[in-house]
Order: structure tokens, then sequence, then C-alpha cells
């Protein structure tokens, strides 16, 4: 009886470590599916630092070019309020002189010719 009693023993014990062996290789998977996740969460945020630095430099770079044209937009409006006074400074002067032609020649007419009436 007592070696029956080893023999059933051994076997609970060899079907208990063949269990614990197939319990073993599935934690294995289990930690190298765990792992492989780890990697692959890991570079996701490695990709989106590097996108987050990249669109910090986009930024700034974008900053500097709407400065730079904010700046050639105001340079540029003060360029034609300059031209638009130069413009009209020049209408005035060309009027004035138009003016000042006409009254020379109706005074010269008037000179020459007493007897015609030009209003």
């Amino acid at each position: 009886m007592f070696g029956l009693r080893t023999v059933v023993l051994m076997e609970v014990l060899g079907k208990k470590y063949q269990s614990m062996k197939k319990q073993e290789s599935l934690l294995r998977k289990d930690v190298a599916r765990w792992k492989s996740r780890a990697n692959s969460a890991e570079e996701n945020l490695k990709a989106a630092l590097e996108d987050k630095k990249k669109d910090e430099g986009d930024k700034k770079e974008s900053d500097e070019v709407a400065k730079t044209l904010k700046a050639e937009a105001e340079d540029k409006h003060q360029r034609i309020t300059k031209l638009d006074g130069d413009l009209n400074n020049e209408k005035m002067e060309s009027a004035l002189s138009f003016y000042n032609g006409f009254n020379r020649a109706k005074s010269q007419a008037d000179l020459l010719c007493r007897d015609v009436d030009f209003s």
C-alpha cells in the first residue's frame, strides 16, 4: 500500500508540475506581450515628443514670419499713406499751376484784345 500511495502522489505531483509548466509558459507569453506593448507605447511616446518639438519649432518659425509680415505690412501702409499724401500735394500743385496759367493767359488776352469779353 505504501508503494501505491507513492505512485499516486508521484502522478499528482507530475500533473501539478505539468500544470505549473503550462502556467509558466502562458505567463512568459503574457510577459512578452506586455513587453511588446510597453515598447510600442514607448516608441509612440518618443514619436509624440519629437512631433511636439517639431511643432514648437514650427510655431516659433511661424511667429517670426508673422512678426516679419506684420512689420512689412506696417511699412507698406506708411509708404502708401506717404504716397497718397504726395499724390494729393501734386494734384493741388497741378491745379494751382493750371489756375495760375489760365489767369496769366486771360490777363494777356485781356491786354491784347481789349474789346473781346472773355467772361
